[in-house]
């Protein structure tokens, strides 16, 4: 693959991993009055912070011929887990916000789910093809 597509890949693995920084620096975010409301945005923000990274890093790991396989999933899911911890542990610093394994479960869901979800929708489509070349 060329060398300027894996720096867009990367770049925009990092661009994302900066965004999550700097969301989670923040001593306080803006938030719904309704508690209720305000738990399930925040999981559902965590969920889709770490499965688009998680996307991202499987993106930014392929060869020109991408593939959906357990093993191919694995690092994008290690290195959103372990992005995720050291998130949680830098929230632990950060005055108004705490870093809790609730939280980094629910990022850890984020990121499984997604790279599931993906492979799911792979195998549909390339499935389809098959089907259809016959």
């Amino acid at each position: 693959m060329q060398t300027r597509v894996r720096l867009v890949r990367w770049g925009l693995v990092l661009a994302w991993m900066v965004g999550i920084f700097a969301l989670s620096a923040q001593p306080t975010l803006i938030h719904p009055a309704e508690p209720i409301a305000d738990v399930i945005l925040k999981k559902l923000g965590h969920m889709t912070e770490y499965g688009v990274l998680a996307l991202l890093v499987w993106w930014a790991l392929q060869p020109a011929a991408p593939s959906v396989r357990w093993p191919a999933l694995a690092w994008p899911f290690v290195i959103a887990v372990l992005y995720a911890a050291s998130d949680e542990w830098h929230q632990t610093g950060v005055p108004g916000r705490n870093g809790n394994a609730l939280d980094w479960t629910v990022d850890l869901a984020g990121a499984g789910l997604a790279l599931v979800g993906l492979r799911v929708a792979w195998l549909r489509a390339t499935g389809l093809r098959r089907s259809r070349s016959r």
